[in-house]
């Protein structure tokens, strides 16, 4: 039976000589035989520094055990071993010995742990060249365009602008990922190259929304904050639609990160009015059809802002299309149906929910059975008919967490 044991054990009398021992034993001190280990003492087979035996150990006592790191031998070789003695159950004068080189566990330890640290570099390698080098090849040309146009005098000064911005653009981007990159949540890898791994960095990051820091201390929430001071009452409204779209997420059953989105969709898809004047955003009464064409244009500079940072294509498709309509009535693009985005389906009702509840100036508030009227008649024409059922399945809910 004690060949059976998969760790290196041996038994020995309390002189500390060994009377039975098992392979395992003999594959850690390199013997061939059971006759190269029988009848030797532990002190000498392992060349203890301090000895383990004679044991001081009463012999009255049912079971005793000592465990000892001691500096040893192993096939000449220093090492650190862990005795481990026990009294033999059945037999009070025999000693069961479990032997582990320590020295050995911990070296095979650093030599995984510097084979885990290699395949990391090599994926985080994989990752930068396939989420850098892209956009450094846009920068890259760009520059090199730049220079040529100006070198020649064929540039405009709009055509120059443009060209920056493209440029900012791209960096902001890299920027923006290697600092996300910084405190991974997981390390979700996918495959690169041949053999090469590389790190899949939306699946390997914690869903980012409302209250994780580094969201609040993004460029988009910061300037979703700084929106507030052109339209006073903007962040409690983003906050509503956020709470609302998260609301109307786990409502469907969406993902963690799709929940996620969908706060970070709601606190963002107004963004875009920190590109409209302050004398149209503030306005009391009702705006002029000229006024109205300017701030339709909140989306699509929503869009744009958005889009400069990495891994927010979501929240830039919401930005851009919330205002839109399901049977294509609505703006900028007339888009409807399946070609808006589940996730853009849900802000546009959680905006409108609140809209509706707060009041504007163009507006008084709404009761919640007003409210749920407004939206239930929308439903199929303005709104997605399954966000209009999550909604009115758990309205109570919704309007009490919106407004928390």
């Amino acid at each position: 039976m004690i060949d059976l044991v998969p760790d290196a054990m041996l038994m020995t009398d309390p002189a500390g000589m060994i009377l039975r021992t098992n392979r395992a034993l003999l594959t850690l001190v390199g013997a061939k035989e059971f006759a190269e280990v029988l009848g030797q003492t532990v002190d000498l087979l392992f060349k203890l520094a301090t000895p383990a035996f004679p044991l001081p150990l009463d012999p009255a006592a049912a079971t005793t055990t000592l465990r000892n790191s001691i500096q040893g031998a192993l096939a000449g070789q220093p090492c650190l071993l862990q005795l481990t003695i026990l009294r033999a159950r059945h037999a009070p004068d025999l000693f069961v010995v479990f032997v582990e080189d320590v020295d050995r566990d911990r070296h095979s330890l650093e030599q995984i742990e510097r084979q885990y640290k290699r395949e990391t570099v090599h994926a985080l390698m994989g990752t930068l060249m396939h989420n850098v080098n892209q956009p450094l090849t846009v920068i890259l040309l760009t520059a090199q365009l730049l220079d040529m146009d100006t070198a020649q005098n064929r540039l405009s000064i709009p055509e120059f602008k443009e060209n920056v911005a493209r440029i900012i653009r791209e960096t902001l981007k890299i920027g923006g990922m290697l600092q996300q990159l910084q405190n991974p949540h997981d390390f979700v890898t996918e495959s690169y190259v041949g053999t090469v791994e590389m790190l899949d960095v939306k699946r390997s990051l914690a869903p980012l929304g409302p209250g994780n820091p580094l969201f609040e201390g993004s460029g988009p929430a910061l300037m979703a904050k700084l929106v507030e001071h052109h339209q006073p009452g903007y962040h409690l409204h983003a906050e509503h639609v956020s709470r609302g779209a998260e609301f109307l997420a786990r409502a469907m059953k969406l993902s963690e990160s799709d929940c996620a989105a969908a706060a970070r969709a709601g606190m963002l898809h107004d963004i875009g009015k920190i590109g409209i004047p302050d004398d149209i955003l503030r306005k009391p009464g009702a705006l002029t059809r000229q006024e109205m064409n300017i701030i339709k244009t909140h989306s699509a500079i929503g869009k744009e802002i958005l889009a400069t940072y990495p891994f927010m294509e979501q929240e830039a498709e919401v930005a851009w299309c919330h205002h839109e309509y399901v049977d294509g009535r609505g703006y900028p693009r007339g888009m409807k149906g399946s070609d808006l985005s589940l996730l853009t389906r849900m802000v546009s009702v959680a905006d409108c929910y609140d809209v509706m509840r707060a009041g504007r100036s163009y507006c008084e508030p709404k009761s919640l059975d007003q409210t749920l009227c407004e939206i239930n008649k929308g439903s199929g024409t303005q709104f997605d008919p399954d966000v209009v059922k999550a909604l009115q399945d758990r309205s109570a809910e919704f309007d009490v967490f919106t407004e928390t």
